[in-house]
């Protein structure tokens, strides 16, 4: 986001020092005008050229979010979810029903998928299939708001599906942050030579590169932290099963150059 560099301000401040002491030199005396100096035994006032601190961010977290759970179930499997409530605490807050809207509307989509798997299912698995699905929200600064949605489907067989979703608004202008337009940005900014699936692997597994298969931008879902972009590695995708999803975090040295600036990370970030 673009950003406003601040005026450096002089003003005249007393320098008072030791001269404060003495009830001589209560105050800092004028200079004389025949000689343009201050009196003897008396420090003069010095303009001092200071910086004022930035101003205080006036809307520190501009969505508020709540979450409501709701439970029921399909063909004997059970179904807990969340209805997500979010409103702009600020004014010029942008987009915050846009967003709400979409967490809901990706939570239904997903039962529903979840229902078509599970009547598949639930004639033939001896196990009972459940739909699980909660959210929150993990950035809320001025410019940026994420909600992040965790679920858990299960539709019978050794284990079920874990899955990890993250829905991005600029708050100030109302628009939805996507990976596909993050990932541009980025490439614009790097040109030919980046490689964003190079950065995936090299700060993915720990030491072991062993530990997972080459990882592709299909097989993550990802959002933009204070620290780098966070990635979260799809269940059973580059790690096995059972390591469930894998998080990690891409520091921004990585990924964009110094001064570059990118619409979709906030000011006060220092990029």
């Amino acid at each position: 986001m673009p950003k406003r560099p601040y005026a450096a301000v002089s003003i005249a401040t007393a320098v008072v020092g030791l001269a404060a002491l003495s009830p001589l030199a209560a105050t800092a005396a004028p200079t004389s005008a025949a000689t343009g100096s201050a009196p003897a035994g008396v420090i003069p006032a010095v303009a001092v050229a200071t910086t004022p601190a930035p101003p205080a961010v006036r809307c520190p977290a501009p969505v508020s979010f709540a979450a409501a759970d709701v439970a029921g179930s399909y063909l004997g499997g059970s179904i807990h979810r969340q209805t997500v409530t979010m409103r702009a605490q600020c004014p010029g807050v942008k987009g915050v029903a846009t967003l709400t809207a979409k967490v809901n509307a990706n939570a239904t989509r997903q039962l529903t998928g979840w229902k078509t798997w599970w009547k598949e299912s639930a004639g033939i698995t001896p196990t009972t299939g459940s739909y699980e699905r909660t959210n929150r929200l993990v950035v809320d600064v001025p410019g940026l708001a994420v909600v992040r949605g965790d679920a858990y489907l299960y539709a019978g067989g050794a284990h079920g599906v874990e899955t990890r979703t993250y829905d991005i608004l600029d708050t100030r202008t109302g628009r939805i942050v996507t990976k596909d337009g993050m990932l541009a940005q980025m490439q614009a900014a790097g040109g030919p030579r980046w490689n964003f699936e190079r950065e995936l692997n090299r700060w993915a597994g720990g030491a072991d590169p062993d530990q997972h298969a080459w990882i592709t931008r299909d097989e993550v879902a990802m959002y933009p932290e204070k620290s780098g972009m966070h990635i979260s590695v799809g269940h059973c995708t580059a790690y096995a099963c059972a390591a469930g999803i894998v998080d990690y975090t891409i520091p921004w040295a990585s990924l964009i150059g110094n001064g570059v600036d990118m619409s979709f990370i906030p000011n006060q970030w220092g990029y």
